[in-house]
């Protein structure tokens, strides 16, 4: 799995991490170490084997991931999801906008009335398959690093997009915080992403407190991200969301990659393009 996102996550406020079920307390978070492009293969491996991760600072030119999102936003603008006047690039939220009209991807459930044609919920849907996107999850430089970490070559195969996530101040969404946690699986259940504790929407919880709390503890690891940043991590890495309260109500924006080794058999279910509806 690989995460790419487009601008600093904006950590203004000073009271704390707020989540969906409260606010995370010091004892509930860690911070994501840092690794770089520049560093040995073999020490990034292994650190990738040992912590589950690599948060990888700037491997993606920061021009590559802007002229990306100013495509997307772009795209969404019909929707009305923009303050008027603004840049694109920018992401701004019009402030006057309802936010449940503005589900945020990713990040919950949704109801019809969210997913309607032309609404903002299908737009971001439809934005999956549009050339701008698709050229960027193609990036090469994602594609060598992960050939290069995991040794794969040839046989390196990106699935089609597990979408993209954005948040607001309204909806709650969202700087991503994953967090080391086998709650108890067999190694089986690990890999299947699909485990046990899956809900029947696609979420394994929708509080992160109330995970922790049921999972026996943890921590979720945060950060500030930069536009070309990007984290790779393993199939039992659990990531959620904490809430975008950015002062200029700037956009959070990140998609969610997944690539597989083609030579061997693979989980078949992430083989279509992104849907609102699909439960994954």
């Amino acid at each position: 799995m690989a995460q790419t996102v487009t601008q600093t996550a904006q950590h203004a406020f000073k009271e704390g991490y707020l989540v969906n079920d409260g606010l995370l307390d010091s004892d509930m978070i860690g911070k994501l170490k840092q690794s770089y492009p520049s560093e040995p293969i073999e020490a990034l491996r292994a650190r990738y084997e040992k912590e589950g991760y690599l948060f990888m600072k700037g491997l993606l030119p920061r021009s590559d991931v802007l002229g990306c999102r100013e495509a997307y936003f772009n795209f969404l603008s019909p929707s009305g999801v923009l303050q008027p006047n603004s840049a694109p690039v920018d992401g701004i939220f019009d402030p006057d906008n309802k936010g449940v009209n503005y589900p945020s991807i990713g990040a919950g459930p949704f109801g019809k009335d969210q997913i309607n044609p032309g609404s903002f919920a299908s737009l971001a849907e439809k934005a999956h398959t549009e050339d701008f996107y698709l050229e960027f999850s193609r990036h090469p430089a994602l594609r060598d690093f992960v050939s290069n970490l995991k040794g794969w070559g040839d046989d390196t195969k990106l699935l089609p997009s597990l979408g993209s996530d954005w948040g607001h101040q309204f909806t709650g969404r969202r700087a991503d915080i994953p967090r080391r946690q086998d709650g108890g699986m067999t190694e089986e259940e690990r890999i299947d992403a699909f485990n046990k504790n899956m809900m029947s929407n696609g979420f394994l919880e929708l509080g992160p407190i109330k995970f922790l709390e049921d999972n026996g503890g943890g921590r979720w690891l945060l950060t500030e991200y930069e536009a070309g940043d990007v984290v790779f991590h393993k199939p039992h890495m659990i990531h959620a969301s904490t809430i975008n309260r950015d002062s200029e109500n700037r956009i959070r924006l990140g998609t969610d990659l997944r690539f597989v080794d083609s030579s061997r058999p693979h989980d078949t279910r992430w083989s279509a393009p992104f849907r609102l509806d699909d439960g994954l």
